[in-house]
């Protein structure tokens, strides 16, 4: 099975060079917005490969919890819950600590192979 290169996320994003317009059509590109759709590529880019180790994260917490007859685990305003008859991982965090409650919580439900 292939190994997934994984860039590292503290390394600035990949700047692509930035297209040139055509002779006469200078006057078309607007530089507010062509700068505004640059930062938001770099941020959807940001996003995803922060999603991608996300994943990798979830596979290795699922794994780790098989291995050690675990249902449930709780750190950091994390909880892992693994979902009884599915290979599956319900991921929920909580944003005033350890203590998930009905106000704060963000329920996901990742599934991981």
């Amino acid at each position: 099975m292939a190994k997934r290169r994984q860039s590292d996320p503290d390394a600035a994003p990949k700047r692509r060079p930035r297209a040139k317009p055509l002779p006469g059509m200078e006057d078309m590109v607007h530089p507010v917005l062509d700068r505004l759709a640059a930062a938001v590529a770099d941020v959807r880019e940001t996003l995803n490969d922060a999603r991608a180790h996300e994943a990798g994260y979830l596979t290795a917490a699922l794994t780790e919890m098989r291995k050690e007859k675990r249902q449930t685990f709780r750190a950091h305003g994390v909880e892992f819950i693994r979902v009884p008859g599915e290979e599956k991982l319900r991921v929920r965090t909580s944003k005033g600590g350890d203590q998930p409650t009905a106000e704060n919580e963000d329920i996901e439900d990742a599934e991981v192979a």
